[in-house]
């Protein structure tokens, strides 16, 4: 069974994804200059949300 999702979830997905992207980057910071931060942070929201996509179609199938 497919769960349409609404553009609320959307902008939920990708609010966790850029949390623990910052997350993520906190680990690595002390590696990278403060002016590559907001990339880092943009491109591990990006494989984050597509892994939360990911799992959200899984789920869909499972119940």
């Amino acid at each position: 069974m497919h769960i349409e999702r609404s553009s609320d979830d959307a902008r939920y997905l990708q609010s966790v994804a850029l949390r623990l992207a910052q997350q993520c980057r906190a680990v690595i910071q002390g590696c990278l200059f403060e002016w590559e931060w907001e990339d880092c942070d943009e491109e591990f929201a990006a494989i984050i949300s597509a892994g939360l996509k990911e799992y959200g179609h899984r789920t869909d199938f499972e119940n």
